[in-house]
């Protein structure tokens, strides 16, 4: 595949997301993230702050491995 190149300002920044959404990088992520950003998700009912998301992505992390399959058991929800 060829790339061309558009001359697009952000399109290191892009292809870095691109890359860390892959991968499933979370630590990726939080290099691509503004400390004073904010995060709008309804994980926890209310806004995340930047300095807020590497905590968030821990609780992710947690809530991922004690889940069991598709079966969400819940647990550790409050850890937030």
């Amino acid at each position: 595949m060829e790339t061309i190149d558009d001359g697009c300002r952000d399109c290191g920044f892009v292809t870095r997301f691109a890359a860390a959404w892959a991968a499933r990088d979370g630590d990726a992520f939080l290099a691509l993230w503004h400390p004073e950003g904010l995060l709008h998700t309804p994980m926890v009912g209310r806004t995340v702050n930047g300095n807020e998301l590497a905590r968030l992505m821990e609780v992710q992390k947690e809530a991922r491995r004690i889940s069991s399959g598709n079966c969400w058991t819940g647990a550790g929800a409050a850890t937030w």
